[in-house]
């Protein structure tokens, strides 16, 4: 109930951009490309509400982004290349409205996200894997490879962040490690992403 009120709230909010976008129309004789981009993004936050609350899919995950260490390269390496695919997921994140959290590891760096919004478990899901950072140039040749595990988290997280980071830690680490590579990165001379799993 609580996911279809939220889908409730986010259709007036189109409506709402619909109308705007109607009377800015009318004044200007222009649409408005901001008003455009908005609804557009609104309409397609609705339609993954809709399919949410249709199939009782979960709208919250926890993800982490691990590096996997049996790489040639150093583990400074391996955790940038962790934090850089991390900023990737938040930006995905707000790009659709959705909410994130953050929580830090007391002993790491690297941090889980908490990430809630319509399609999260959905979209999220086929990016629990390995992600690959190729290096083509000679003098640097090798790869940085690492692990996003992804896990829908059914629960009201505890307020102390180390109990957090226990209790998602925990859930995270249940079942098999993820072992498929997603998709391969070239960030050099000629970046290029490749989708392994969906081609």
């Amino acid at each position: 109930f609580e996911v279809m009120d939220r889908v409730k709230a986010a259709a007036g909010t189109a409506r709402g951009l619909a109308a705007r976008l109607e009377r800015s129309a009318n004044a200007s004789g222009r649409f408005s490309r901001d008003l455009i981009v908005r609804l557009a993004s609104q309409l397609f936050l609705v339609n993954h509400g809709i399919e949410d609350a249709v199939t009782d899919a979960p709208v919250e995950v926890a993800l982490a982004v691990q590096p996997v260490l049996d790489q040639a390269r150093n583990a400074e390496v391996s955790t940038r290349w962790c934090e850089r695919l991390l900023e990737m997921y938040r930006k995905w994140a707000a790009r659709r409205g959705m909410h994130v959290i953050e929580v830090g590891s007391p002993e790491s760096r690297l941090n889980l996200l908490v990430i809630s919004g319509f399609g999260a478990a959905r979209l999220l899901s086929p990016e629990a894997g390995l992600h690959v950072l190729d290096y083509e140039d000679s003098a640097d040749a090798g790869r940085t490879v690492a692990r996003v595990t992804v896990k829908p988290t059914p629960f009201v997280l505890p307020e102390s962040t180390a109990e957090q980071w226990a209790l998602l830690s925990s859930l995270l680490g249940k079942g098999p490690a993820p072992a498929s590579i997603v998709r391969r990165y070239r960030v050099d001379s000629s970046p290029v992403i490749r989708d392994l799993k969906q081609g």
